[in-house]
């Protein structure tokens, strides 16, 4: 009997230490890779939504501002009277007493700017005293004051006023408060005078407009003239853009709003990372309506004859990435080089000229 032979299987074996290192080096490779992949993917996502928020950002302060500025000197219906009649007279009594920029609105002089010189580190023309304390406008920037009547114009109610002394009247709920400095007019007369009673105008829908009360108040009691139900009322809005120090700590596009007669204490910010405002203005001097020369703020001799502005504003990213930025690249805009910081962060200048609606210079 033959006994059956024995069946020899192979050892199996496991890898070898080389065999192992050089997995582990292609495996480290892989992941190298793809750990730059994912870097570089991050840092371009980052990078590009920090580009779409400064996009964002100059976008905002130029509409904020564009906005009021083509409203500058609006007063209701007497615009439209002027554009359709250019001979039609109108005049403007201002009751208000004193000199206070907030509260001055002369017909065609509702815009004015202020430039800071580097030189002297001084405003040119000075800054109105009480706009601003020490330090809060960020140096070699620029200031724009405008001044308008309200978008929301509120129409004179029977019984009218049968006085030039007489109370006007108008519906409750018309927003409007005691101390308000409003404007009053019809197609070719205006009056501006701060509210002095009653205490809530808005519920009682009548405003007086005496003196001794208020502060600056009014300098004399009688309008101009009685107005009916052709006339309307608006509150007057003076606004003030500058560029201060945001609450991040960086730059940032701030306004401020007259409230009763005067310039509130701090300002509200209304778009982070605006390091720099540059305005032009642009002069009209042969009174056809267009501007044929532009100026610094200190050579305008004349504000009732600058018909349009051209701004500049500056904008950078939150974040510092990238290379260094070249500094020197940045161009001249209304009168003053651009130069930043040399820093990682990302910039661009946003321009725009715009044209002043309600300014007539024939």
């Amino acid at each position: 009997m033959t006994r059956p032979a024995h069946t020899f299987k192979p050892i199996a074996h496991g890898f070898t230490l080389v065999e192992l290192m050089v997995a582990m080096t292609i495996g480290l490779i892989i992941l190298g890779a793809v750990a730059q992949i994912f870097a570089t993917s991050r840092g371009t996502y980052v990078l590009q939504e920090d580009l779409a928020r400064l996009q964002e950002n100059g976008r905002f302060s130029m509409d904020f501002i564009a906005q009021d500025l083509r409203m500058a000197g609006y007063a209701g219906c007497v615009n439209i009277n002027q554009a359709l009649n250019p001979d039609a007279g109108f005049s403007a009594t201002n009751h208000v007493a004193g000199t206070d920029p907030a509260t001055t609105f002369v017909p065609n002089e509702h815009i004015q700017g202020y430039d800071y010189n580097t030189g002297t580190s001084t405003w040119d023309p000075a800054l109105p005293a009480g706009f601003f304390t020490a330090g809060e406008v960020q140096p070699n920037t620029d200031v724009v004051v405008i001044r308008r009547g309200s978008d929301n114009p509120i129409g004179v109610e029977t019984p009218y006023m049968p006085l030039p002394a007489s109370a006007l009247h108008l519906t409750t709920g018309n927003g409007l408060s005691i101390y308000d400095i409003v404007i009053v007019g019809d197609c070719e007369n205006a009056d501006i005078f701060q509210i002095t009673g009653p205490d809530d105008p808005d519920a009682d829908g009548i405003i007086n407009h005496n003196t001794g009360a208020g502060s600056p108040g009014n300098a004399t009691g009688d309008l101009s003239k009685t107005y009916d139900g052709s006339a309307e009322i608006m509150s007057l809005i003076t606004r003030v853009y500058y560029i201060g120090t945001g609450a991040s700590g960086g730059p940032a596009l701030f306004r401020k709003d007259m409230q009763g007669g005067s310039m509130p204490a701090t300002g509200q910010e209304l778009v982070e990372d605006v390091e720099s405002m540059q305005i032009l203005y642009g002069e009209d001097t042969n009174t056809d309506g267009n501007a044929d020369i532009y100026r610094l703020p200190v050579a305008v001799t004349d504000w009732s004859r600058i018909v349009s502005v051209r701004i500049g504003l500056l904008v950078r990213t939150a974040r510092e990435r990238g290379p260094d930025v070249d500094t020197n690249v940045y161009p001249v805009v209304a009168g003053a080089n651009f130069d930043p910081a040399d820093d990682r962060r990302q910039r661009r200048l946003f321009a725009s000229t715009i044209q002043l609606r309600n300014q007539r210079t024939d």
